[in-house]
């Protein structure tokens, strides 16, 4: 029986298979779930609370992914949020309501950084010329942060609120200038940072400052990333003297929008850990609290703090099949391709069984033949009974040795013992004939 397959129609259904599976392996690759390499974290200056938070952060991610990690020092929580739109780093430490959070996405909060009006103490006093408040610091040289940094827009925030903010003489840069200024070239500094930064401590611990109360309740209202609060009295044993009223804002760790949920879910596992839990003390972030009503979280975050996230299997399943379904497809690809070669190395093996046993029938045709021709003019008794012999031998082994289905069926092999049958009658009628005029 001929093979039904046909060689063309075969050879285009191969190749399609092989370019299903290399476009399905391409775009997996491109397309699935990955974390950056190297994953870089924005912190800020060196030395500040930020920088710390990153370099604790980068210790677990290596330790956690195995990947390597970047620290980039930068300008601040603008300056990050610039660089992360730009894809030149993947993390960012930023502070709420520094800059444009465009194109931005919320993983966690880190804590809570306030706001310190620091004053030289010579400045402070009830006379007109003295500082009481934040509305006497015209005219004053105020440190206000780096250009980029969010204690700079908090700086501007609070200037514009007291009606200050083109009377001053702004200083655009970090607070810990305070620590070099022999000649006290600057009276006062605008800094926003978490309480637990140790370069605010180093500041304070000199005893050369004052804190200016701040009126916490209107900047609350005014702004919705400020959260009125206090300092509490000796934080900094004995500084300061009293509780001071001030605002807070949160610093936030971010990403992009496009940020893969296996980097999301990374940072959170890693904020979760005891190492970063004992040092920095984070809050858990849930989108309907009121707090965090002015930030827009990544979806992954709200996968990772589902309560049922350990029931959602099946989800999980799913959402795997989803984001896999490149990979599965060459899987499947790939399967088709290898049946179909075992397919064809099975008929192959049968093809070639199949043209060993068609040679074989030839050479018992040919036996056939020989006898046939030597039998023709043959008379003797005995001789036609060995010839009779040989064509019965020659039948049943090929019986025995041609026992493949499909040439059996096939129509040389029924012509063959069409051949024998005719022979051995042939045969036999001589012997019986010859036989019976000898007696």
């Amino acid at each position: 029986m001929a093979s039904t397959t046909n060689p063309r129609w075969h050879k285009w259904l191969t190749g399609g298979m092989v370019a299903l599976i290399l476009v399905s392996l391409i775009s997996w690759v491109y397309t699935r779930d990955r974390l950056p390499e190297p994953i870089k974290i924005g912190t800020a200056q060196q030395g500040g609370l930020y920088h710390e938070l990153g370099n604790t952060l980068h210790e677990l991610l290596i330790k956690r992914t195995g990947h390597q990690v970047e620290l980039i020092s930068t300008d601040g929580s603008n300056d990050n949020c610039n660089l992360l739109r730009q894809g030149k780093i993947d993390i960012a430490i930023v502070q709420a309501g520094a800059g444009s959070m465009e194109g931005i996405s919320v993983v966690a909060p880190l804590h809570h950084d306030l706001m310190m009006v620091i004053v030289r103490k010579e400045l402070i006093g009830p006379d007109p010329d003295q500082v009481n408040s934040v509305a006497d610091l015209a005219g004053k040289k105020v440190i206000v942060g780096l250009p980029e940094s969010g204690m700079r827009q908090s700086a501007k925030d609070l200037l514009q609120h007291y009606g200050v903010e083109g009377s001053i003489i702004a200083e655009e840069v970090h607070f810990t200038e305070l620590l070099d200024d022999p000649e006290k070239k600057y009276d006062a500094a605008i800094v926003t940072i978490g309480l637990n930064a140790p370069n605010i401590k180093q500041v304070i611990s000199r005893g050369e400052f004052e804190l200016l109360p701040i009126s916490s309740k209107a900047l609350e209202q005014k702004y919705g990333h400020f959260q009125a609060t206090t300092i509490p009295a000796e934080l900094w044993p004995p500084f300061p003297r009293e509780t001071i009223p001030t605002v807070s804002t949160l610093s936030l760790i971010v990403v992009r929008d496009d940020a893969s949920d296996m980097l999301v879910s990374s940072i959170l596992d890693c904020l979760h850990e005891h190492k970063f839990r004992h040092r920095f003390p984070a809050k858990s972030l849930h989108p309907d609290d009121a707090e965090f009503s002015f930030v827009r979280t990544h979806p992954a975050v709200n996968s990772y703090q589902d309560p049922l996230y350990g029931f959602g299997w099946l989800a999980g399943w799913l959402e795997t099949i989803a984001a896999g379904r490149e990979l599965i497809v060459a899987i499947g690809a790939g399967v088709f391709l290898s049946w179909d070669y075992w397919r064809r190395h099975k008929e192959a093996k049968r093809q070639q069984v199949l043209d060993v046993q068609k040679v074989r029938l030839n050479e018992f045709l040919e036996r056939t033949l020989r006898v046939e021709r030597m039998q023709m003019n043959e008379t003797c008794h005995e001789k036609l009974e060995g010839y009779l012999d040989d064509v019965t031998e020659i039948k049943l082994r090929a019986l025995d040795e041609l026992s493949h289905e499909e040439l059996q069926d096939h129509r040389s092999f029924s012509i063959f013992l069409m051949q024998c049958a005719n022979l051995i009658s042939k045969i036999q009628l001589k012997i019986i004939f010859y036989s019976g005029n000898s007696m």
